[in-house]
């Protein structure tokens, strides 16, 4: 018997959401010494995770897939054109996490804006 295979979808679900606990938790004690964060028993009522992304490329595939369900907290997604749009919101704190490529990161980045890269991949071919 094959071990579960976690999805992709439920992967980039699981990064925002560790993503979105870490950014919470900055300054409420939570935090060990060691800068590791420790997460909460169970996420507080209410919660909303504002996802950035294009094309409704997340939310589609989390829909199709059925993966979109029974999270324990609520998701708010905004649709952007581009990377450096989805990058002022963040700068202005109506996003949590988003999905953009690398050039409008690196451009922020090197102008001070203080956003981390989670994950990052490359696809074989010309995408």
């Amino acid at each position: 018997m094959r071990p579960a295979r976690i999805t992709l979808p439920t992967k980039l679900a699981l990064i925002g959401a560790s993503a979105f606990l870490a950014a919470g938790l900055q300054g409420t004690g939570i935090a060990s010494a060691a800068g590791r964060t420790v997460a909460p028993a169970s996420i507080p009522p209410g919660t909303v995770l504002r996802v950035g992304e294009q094309l409704k490329n997340l939310s589609t595939i989390l829909s199709l897939s059925g993966e979109d369900r029974n999270f324990p907290y609520q998701v708010q997604y905004s649709e952007f054109v581009g990377g450096p749009a989805m990058l002022q919101d963040f700068e202005g704190g109506g996003l949590d996490v988003g999905f953009i490529q690398s050039t409008p990161l690196i451009f922020a980045q090197a102008a001070g804006q203080p956003v981390t890269a989670v994950a990052g991949w490359a696809s074989k071919g010309s995408a």
